[in-house]
């Protein structure tokens, strides 16, 4: 797999008994393979860059972050042996 991928985050934080609330979006390219072990078993490997961008909204506060993520994600997909759709 070669392609953009978006991101969307709403993370929600309180510090010292406020709350804060986090908006973001962010894109970029990405690279991924998938490795077929079995008929039921694969293996993936994907990584990225994102560029993000947060708001953050709180009691008479605005703020506007910019942040850049380099990512690698592992995983394992299992199928189902008969077509269930």
């Amino acid at each position: 797999m070669i392609g953009p991928e978006a991101r969307f985050a709403w993370p929600k934080s309180t510090n010292t008994g406020v709350n804060y609330d986090f908006y973001g979006v962010g894109a970029g390219p990405a690279l991924g393979m998938n490795f077929n072990r079995s008929d039921k078993v694969s293996f993936t490997v994907n990584a990225g860059y994102q560029r993000m961008k947060y708001e953050e909204t709180g009691p008479s506060t605005y703020t506007v972050m910019r942040e850049d993520l380099i990512y690698m994600t592992i995983g394992i997909l299992f199928r189902s042996t008969e077509d269930i759709f």
